[in-house]
């Protein structure tokens, strides 16, 4: 998948290791050193000791090595005739003492044949004069790696030398990996220690970018919570991946990474190696579920030998029935407990760790390692074992029941759709696909399968796995036959990819579909394909008869039961005609607890018959509810849907906060539409705080995105941000042009639903640029529209500017100052400045004062900093001076920073904070960390007193 990077970045986040190697080869000149270095595989233990030569090579100093080698450790004194051999090929120290009678015993000691007659004292006398002859003329270093694979005669020698350093400038590093006895060299007492751990989140983190630069935010927190600060495992993990990998599944190893993390062959007994794969396979650290399966997969194991052995020896069709009889009795017979001596070998080999009641693997990459290395027979074992010992946990014990299956098999696959259903209830949507998927794959009848793997898709869609649903569709593509499955598979590929944003094609399919899933008994999904629907409709907005055949689906009782549901479909499918009753029925059932999903319907109703602090209502309880059951991608679409209406309120920083997550979250799961909305939210909340090169750069890309992806009707949205950046900049004729469009039959970005949201805008730059008599005529047709549906937004746009358009404004002024605003302090400010703007023209200061302030601290409050400053500019040239607003930090916080202060001021810990955000209890942290010092204060105590400070100024 990526490209390897240079070895250089294997030692980022080693700056206090590498300063201590640095301190011990600046102490050699003085006297002898014993340095030993210590972590798991992969930690980087060779990478250091590479460093360790170069920069003892940079020093002048004399550098000598070796390394243990697992299938050399019985041949006696390999390890030394790899260190000395270039100093035994001179004859001459360069020193010039001659050293001929040490060089003379090492030559018979390493070479052909061995000199048998020669002691290890005698050898390691002849060494040690050797390394002293050497640091005559300039300090030497030695170093070992792998130390705990190095032959035992090189090992003692080597100790007996370290002990007698004294004054030589002589130091020795060893590397040994982490819990494996090291041998003699551990025992010198003088050795110092360094263990290294694995690389924090900020080293980690850059060293996979590093490798792997591009990966999609989801893979890279999976590679990050898999290697666990290892750096060989974020070296080489990207390395082995392939496009179709999900991040949840087991991930690919290369070869290093196994021979790092894997069971040597032939290492380990039987007995330990079984403990192992146990404990691999299994979902928990629970000892004694694992000690009581790997007893009973050690006797199964044993048993199919047995009866494969006595089958062969059969030589027939009966012998191996026999044999296979007699294997499993005595696999039966043969189960027993794991011994004591089976647990010591796999921690003394590195692998396992004990606790109090608890087994765990020593890294995560172990357990990919182990599995890999078992035999299917083996495995097969495991998996029945933990299905016996997992009875009474049904979840659980069908996982592996299904992966100890030879074939398909109704029962597991009924057992897995059970788990599904248990898992959604549980908002668990990701583990419910995966169980369902599953379940399709040992379902022996053709229909079952299409049927479970159809479901599985739908349930990875909602769920926010792009990458699965669009794996499953395309296996769906050639397997489903049945006319529902067909029609199911497109309308949710067509959700997912918008291949054709024409209304007509699409609205028809999904009244079809929605048809069909009623009939075959789905009523949910049909109500759900018909809201899809009717969302479309509202952005498409389609043609009469294509709309009175949706409006006719959604009005039959057999397809939607619910009264309110019935009501929003139909006031997002046609709001100017059944808005009013929506608003009706959603104010007498508003607390009504109900599902996420459904509040987003209603959230989407209540925006299109314009109730916008509805919307937010219900937004916010959707938001809260879709984290905690896990459905991602419904969970981008909300956060996007979020932002905007946070924008038609006036609350920029819940705005920018919302589409930030959002953004992140839409690349996660693999749903860009949501981050092109969010991208156009971004445009927006730029556009009123006044930066105007921030808000074309997103509108452009939106733009882009919008064009290649053939989404015209929301095109709407991108002229509506250019505007209103225009705008606030100033630009009125610029302003006036982008805006028009909106309301411009002819244009491409035309949308009649929009025209409420971009009304105070275009009315404002209209009336700048002179253009009274038409904007007179859009006013007044957008006023009856108001009287007719009620939108509370339009109604709000309507009231606001109309004094703009008036020759003699004073009554109309009069009237929109005391309708009731309260709700929409965008309209309200904006009002009262063009209020204060008219009285100052008339020479009416003092009461232009009034209107001037407030409008300049709402706007000040909503942080739109270029109308803040017109307000600013009118007070002064009323004659009054305005006094300079505090500042709340030294620097701006970060929408996220924001986000996460809101969260932790009302009272929520890290850990809940982060299940929120989908971050890591440790990153909330950081991040309240350095809010603190930017709101003044030391704790969460003066938090909420803070923010308060801070968003008022």
């Amino acid at each position: 998948m990526v490209m390897r990077r240079p070895l250089e970045w294997s030692l980022l986040g080693r700056d206090a290791e590498l300063a201590l190697v640095d301190a011990v080869l600046a102490d050699a000149s003085g006297r002898g050193t014993v340095v030993t270095v210590r972590g798991e595989p992969g930690i980087g233990r060779t990478a250091l000791l590479a460093e360790a030569r170069r920069r003892a090579t940079a020093r002048g100093m004399r550098v000598l090595g070796c390394a243990g080698v697992p299938i050399e450790s019985d041949l006696p004194y390999s390890g030394l005739h790899e260190m000395l051999r270039p100093v035994l090929r001179r004859d001459r120290t360069p020193a010039g003492t001659s050293v001929l009678p040490a060089r003379d015993t090492l030559r018979d000691a390493l070479g052909p044949g061995g000199g048998a007659s020669i002691s290890r004292h005698e050898v390691a006398v002849a060494v040690l004069a050797l390394l002293a002859a050497e640091s005559a003329a300039a300090p030497v270093l030695v170093t070992v790696d792998d130390v705990h694979w190095l032959d035992r005669s090189t090992a003692e020698v080597l100790a007996w030398c370290a002990r007698r350093f004294g004054d030589a400038r002589v130091v020795l590093i060893a590397t040994a990996r982490d819990a494996v006895p090291t041998g003699p060299l551990g025992e010198v007492p003088a050795a110092r220690e360094m263990v290294l751990g694995r690389l924090d989140d900020r080293a980690a983190t850059a060293l996979l970018e590093a490798h792997a630069p591009g990966l999609s935010p989801r893979w890279r927190r999976r590679l990050l919570e898999v290697a666990r600060g290892n750096p060989l495992a974020l070296a080489e993990l990207p390395v082995a991946l392939r496009h179709d990998d999900e991040p949840d599944g087991d991930l690919p190893l290369t070869d290093r990474l196994e021979r790092a993390f894997g069971p040597r062959a032939g290492e380990l007994p039987d007995g330990a190696r079984m403990l192992l794969l146990t404990t691999a396979l299994h979902d928990r650290d629970d000892a004694g579920e694992i000690l009581a399966a790997a007893g009973s997969a050690a006797g199964s194991a044993a048993g199919s030998a047995a009866g494969s052995a006595a089958g062969s020896a059969a030589g027939s069709a009966a012998g191996s029935a026999a044999g296979s009889a007699a294997g499993s009795a005595a696999g039966s017979a043969a189960g027993r407990a794991v011994r004591p001596e089976d647990v010591a070998d796999a921690v003394g080999a590195g692998m396992l760790e004990t606790g109090d009641g608890t087994l765990r693997l020593r890294h995560p990459l172990m357990r990919v390692a182990v599995r890999r290395a078992a035999t299917a027979a083996q495995r097969h074992a495991a998996h029945t074992a933990l299905a016996a010992v997992l009875a009474e946990d049904p979840d659980r014990r069908v996982r592996h029941r299904a992966a100890a299956c030879l074939a398909p098999d109704e029962s597991v696959a009924a057992e897995l759709e059970q788990a599904a259903n248990r898992a959604v209830q549980r908002g668990a949507p990701d583990a419910a696909s995966v169980a369902l998927e599953r379940a399709a794959r040992l379902s022996p009848d053709r229909a079952e399968r299409v049927r479970r793997l159809v479901a599985a898709a739908e349930i990875g869609f909602g769920a926010g796995g792009g990458p699965r649903f669009s794996r499953l569709a395309a296996e769906l593509e050639v397997l489903a036959a049945d006319p529902v499955s067909r029609a199911r598979l497109a309308y949710w590929q067509e959700e997912l990819f918008r291949r054709d944003w024409s209304a007509e094609n699409s609205v028809a399919a999904a009244i079809e579909l929605a048809r069909r899933l009623r009939s075959d008994g789905h009523a949910e999904r049909a109500v759900s394909t018909l809201a899809s629907a009717a969302v479309r409709a509202w952005w498409a907005t389609p043609a009469a008869p294509v709309l009175r055949r949706l409006t006719e689906a959604i009005r039959d009782p057999g397809l939607c039961t619910d009264d309110l549901m019935r009501s929003a479909l139909l006031a997002l499918a046609a709001p100017d005609e059944h808005a009013p009753d929506f608003r009706l029925r959603y104010a007498s059932a508003r607390d009504t607890p109900r599902d996420p999903a459904d509040d987003v319907r209603l959230s989407q109703a209540a925006g299109a018959a314009g109730d916008m602090p509805a919307v937010l209502r219900l937004l916010d309880r959707a938001v809260g509810g879709l984290r905690s059951q896990g459905h991602l991608g419904l969970l981008a679409q909300t956060l996007a849907a979020r932002a905007w209406a946070a924008v038609h309120v006036g609350d920029l920083d819940l705005a920018a906060a919302s589409a930030a997550e959002c953004r992140r979250l839409s690349e996660e799961v693999g749903q860009p539409r949501w981050a092109v909305m969010a991208r156009l939210a971004d445009a927006m909340v730029a556009g009123r705080r006044g930066d105007r090169q921030a808000a074309d750069l997103a509108a452009a890309e939106a733009e882009t995105a919008l064009v290649r992806t053939g989404a015209y009707p929301l095109l709407a949205k991108v002229e509506f941000a250019r505007g209103t950046a225009a705008l606030g900049a100033g630009e009125f004729a610029l302003a006036y042009d982008r805006l028009r469009r909106i309301f411009d039959p002819a244009s491409p970005a035309r949308h009649p639903h929009l025209r409420a949201w971009a009304l105070p805008d275009l009315i404002e730059a209209g009336v700048r640029v002179g253009d009274v008599a038409r904007l007179r005529t859009v006013h007044a047709e957008l006023a009856a529209l108001a009287d007719r549906g009620g939108s509370p937004l339009l109604r709000a746009g309507v009231v606001s500017t109309a004094p703009l358009l008036e020759d003699e404004p004073a009554a109309a002024f009069d009237a929109a100052v005391a309708h009731d605003l309260s709700q929409w302090p965008w309209h309200r400010a904006r009002l009262l400045l063009a209020h204060g703007e008219w009285l100052r023209r008339e020479r009416r200061a003092a009461a232009a004062r009034t209107s001037l302030r407030e409008a300049h601290r709402i706007f000040g409050a909503l942080g739109a900093a270029p109308w803040a400053d017109r307000a600013g500019a009118e007070i002064r040239a009323s004659g009054q001076q305005l006094r300079a607003r505090p500042s709340a930090g030294a620097e701006a916080l970060t929408s996220q920073q924001l986000q996460i202060a809101r969260l932790a001021a009302s009272g929520l810990t890290n850990r809940e904070i982060g299940d929120r955000l989908l971050l890591s209890p440790r990153t909330v942290g950081t991040h309240l960390y350095r809010i603190f010092p930017q709101l003044r204060v030391t704790g969460r105590a003066g938090l909420a007193r803070a923010l308060e400070d801070y968003e008022r100024t």
